[in-house]
């Protein structure tokens, strides 16, 4: 009777420890080869997959695990900037804040940094890019990722991060903050219905630009000609 007691005791720990580590577990490694299968909703014609957390400076991050995030633009940043045909990513081993602008996107001669949505560190990035740059062009929430992210209080950053019904509101807000700046209707920035154009950024002025940058990406434009 003891040993069978001894032999279920065991059973009992070994399965508790199996639940614990079930409900603990790291998400499963996600970069952006899979992106494509999330749900995507649309704001203002802005595309938002699901399962992303977004900063105000229009950038997103995603848990690969407990302490890793994955970070890329979003649709807003992208069609702002223009059509990206050289980038310059983060070092890696390198912290970095939040809010810094550690990336810096080329379209043309136009120059704009963007900032990262997390502090911590830089583990790794996107060598693709190197090469393919239109990627964050083409598939910002997908190819397109910039570099992933490790801090110890990644959950804690990621929460105050916008989701959900809130980043709808903020995508929406964006728009909106847009058209004011710009005096009224979008003209040169959008199409029929009011949604914006694919780059709409490359249709203003430098002076108009550069403006929007540091509106809403937070950074200063390096360059615009």
């Amino acid at each position: 009777m003891a040993v069978f007691l001894l032999v279920f005791m065991v059973a009992v720990i070994m399965l508790i420890e199996y639940l614990r580590y079930l409900r603990n577990r790291p998400e499963a490694r996600d970069t952006g080869e899979q992106a494509s299968s999330r749900s995507v909703d649309h704001v203002e014609g802005l595309a938002m997959p699901s399962g992303l957390a977004f900063h105000p400076m229009h950038t997103w991050a995603r848990a690969e695990d407990a302490q890793v995030a994955v970070v890329g633009i979003d649709d807003f940043a992208r069609r702002l900037v223009g059509e990206i045909d050289h980038v310059v990513l983060p070092v890696t081993n390198v912290e970095v804040e939040n809010g810094q602008g550690c990336t810096l996107l080329r379209s043309g001669e136009r120059v704009a940094p963007v900032g990262s949505p997390l502090e911590g560190e830089i583990v790794a990035v996107n060598h693709e890019l190197l090469e393919n740059p239109e990627l964050i062009s083409t598939d910002p929430y997908g190819k397109g990722w910039l570099y992933k992210i490790r801090s110890w209080r990644l959950a804690e950053q990621l929460g105050n991060l916008l989701g959900g019904g809130v980043a709808r509101n903020w995508m929406e807000l964006s728009a909106q903050r847009l058209r004011s700046s710009l005096g009224g209707p979008l003209g040169e920035v959008a199409q029929d219905g009011g949604e914006l154009l694919e780059y709409f950024g490359k249709n203003l002025p430098c002076t108009e630009w550069v403006k929007l940058v540091r509106d809403h990406l937070g950074t200063e434009a390096l360059e615009c000609k």
